[in-house]
């Protein structure tokens, strides 16, 4: 019963990270997109200046939230296993 509601709650929090940068500045979002598809996006010509070419710091922030999500979920599991409440 521990393991659903952890499961839920993580679900929960991804779920509610994800709209505020999404409705921001939907552009970009193109950056998670497969290389086709931004490179589809960047010649639409409505797109061209509002385009941001910073791959660094998207890489950047997708090596954070790695580190972040193995932290955390590694100390859900050591609590899971030694019992922590």
């Amino acid at each position: 019963m521990i393991i659903f509601i952890q499961c839920v709650l993580c679900c929960l929090f991804f779920t509610l990270a994800i709209p505020p940068a999404q409705y921001k500045d939907p552009i970009n979002m193109t950056m998670s997109y497969p290389p086709k598809i931004r490179q589809r996006v960047e010649e639409l010509p409505q797109y061209k200046e509002t385009i941001k070419q910073k791959e660094k710091v998207h890489v950047g922030k997708k090596v954070f939230g790695l580190i972040f999500f193995v932290v955390v979920l590694s100390g859900v599991a050591y609590s899971s296993i030694n019992g922590v409440s």
